[in-house]
């Protein structure tokens, strides 16, 4: 399907129940291929689970007969759920519905989300009640995502260990997300997840010494395409990231002040030669994992410095700038790098910097609008002096000679090819009201579209974007 009716059926999802409210009759002239279609679109390709059990699919199943027919005669649309116990706004269904679900679903792949946010014994036990009748299509579970809290964690990690998730991996088990505060068995999940062989996508958040021991020992870390690791340790980081040699995509999330910043045991560098896209999110933009990293392909960095609390305020001081001209020798291949929250001294510096002219997009996000104008100012007037220093420097008149020989000095000599590099540097408002400061390609520009729905996803999202692009891009080559 082309770009264009992607784009459109986009647009109209949105909108599709509403309209349907005014324009019942022509809605249901439609084909029935085209309206499932339609509905089908509503469900996006690039989000584990779009929507919640029991609000999407059943509601649109009270806008018509026809609807109701076309719905329930297709699986797709019940492929994913997502319950959140212990959550007001989204009450958890009866365990009959769920059975129902999954009966509609026939036999599509599962894309599960099961959220428990707080503590409570009897969503506990529905929370547990509710894998056991998931369980029953574990030959269909393609993504699982579950999300812990602190006491609930021990029983639920108990329970899940009794599941065959071998078998589930004989067809498609891809995608496993598993977020809890206590991780004492958490290893053992590991061990068993090393045994479902079609494995290639893992989030583990946090990761603590005894599970990235189990994955360093019992988990075939070199088959992942992508990996998700929140450390509160990092040497053992360090033994992960090492034999994850097919990763495409990294994002490491260091969630305390002080776990980044230690000294290796051993200098040897990191090779991930299929490395495409990182994200590491520090309270210390001064990461060992960067020193380190040797990766030719990667195409896509971002670093993401944030504070206690999460919030992306910039640090007094970093050592990053002064680092970047080593991480660029050892990823020649980077054709974008976000920073997020540099501290406001060290942005001209950045911009500024030879070894970065090189990048199709720079982006430095700072969170304070009211440093708009004069960041601004700070930049125009830069380009001012380096403009007539460079003008002033083109021609040296020789004044020995009786002829007056004009010649060009070495820095006249480069002046073309600076002016050829030269970047069209930007400060512009985000929506979420931080400053993004550098340049983007022009050619690249016009095929961004995402939009940030907040702070936090801010960073992930624009990484993605990008990633999108360039992949695009590639295959046309």
């Amino acid at each position: 399907m082309d770009d264009d009716l992607n784009l459109f059926l986009k647009q109209y999802r949105s909108n599709v129940v509403g309209e349907a409210a005014l324009r019942m009759t022509s809605v249901d002239n439609l084909p029935d291929d085209v309206l499932r279609l339609i509905l089908l679109f509503c469900i996006d390709p690039h989000s584990l689970c779009a929507h919640r059990l029991s609000s999407y699919t059943t509601a649109i199943r009270l806008v018509s007969r026809l609807w109701d027919m076309i719905v329930t005669s297709s699986p797709r649309l019940w492929s994913h759920i997502h319950i959140a116990f212990n959550e007001s706004k989204t009450p958890v269904p009866p365990l009959t519905t769920l059975s129902h679900w999954i009966a509609l679903s026939a036999e599509v792949s599962l894309s599960i989300e099961l959220s428990l946010s707080h503590e409570g014994r009897d969503d506990e036990t529905r929370f547990i009640r509710s894998l056991d009748i998931l369980s029953t299509a574990i030959h269909r579970w393609h993504s699982l995502r579950l999300h812990l809290s602190i006491r609930s964690s021990e029983s639920i990690s108990n329970a899940i260990q009794k599941y065959d998730l071998a078998r589930a991996a004989e067809l498609d088990f891809a995608n496993v997300t598993l977020r809890c505060a206590k991780t004492d068995k958490m290893d053992q999940i590991i061990r068993k997840l090393s045994l479902a062989p079609s494995l290639r996508h893992l989030r583990w958040a946090p990761c603590n010494i005894r599970c990235a021991y189990a994955m360093t020992s019992d988990f075939p870390l070199e088959r992942l395409a992508s990996l998700y690791l929140g450390f509160y340790v990092l040497p053992f980081a360090i033994d992960v990231l090492r034999k994850c040699t097919s990763a495409e995509h990294i994002t490491l999330y260091f969630p305390q002040p002080g776990v980044e910043h230690f000294v290796p045991a051993t200098t040897e560098p990191i090779y991930l030669h299929n490395l495409r896209v990182i994200e590491i999110v520090v309270m210390e933009l001064d990461s060992p994992f960067l020193t380190l990293l040797h990766a030719p392909r990667l195409s896509v960095l971002c670093v993401n410095y944030t504070d206690f609390f999460g919030h992306g305020s910039p640090p007094a001081s970093s050592p990053l700038p002064a680092k970047l001209k080593e991480v660029l020798k050892r990823c020649p291949s980077l054709q974008v790098l976000i920073i997020n929250s540099l501290p406001y001294t060290e942005i001209s510096t950045v911009i500024r910097a030879p070894e970065l002219q090189n990048l199709r997009v720079l982006e430095i996000i700072y969170p304070d609008p009211d440093k708009f104008k004069d960041l601004e100012t700070a930049l125009v007037e830069e380009d001012r002096k380096r403009t007539a220093a460079a003008a002033s420097s083109e021609v040296v008149v020789d004044a020995d000679t009786s002829n007056a020989t004009a010649h060009a000095s070495p820095r006249a000599s480069k002046a073309p090819e600076a002016q050829k590099n030269k970047k069209n540097i930007q400060c512009k408002p985000l929506l979420d009201g931080a400053l993004l400061i550098g340049w983007t390609d022009p050619e690249w520009d016009e095929e961004f579209f995402y939009i940030p729905d907040s702070p936090s996803v801010r960073m992930c999202g624009r990484t993605m974007e990008w990633w999108r692009i360039i992949s695009k891009y590639e295959k046309k080559v």
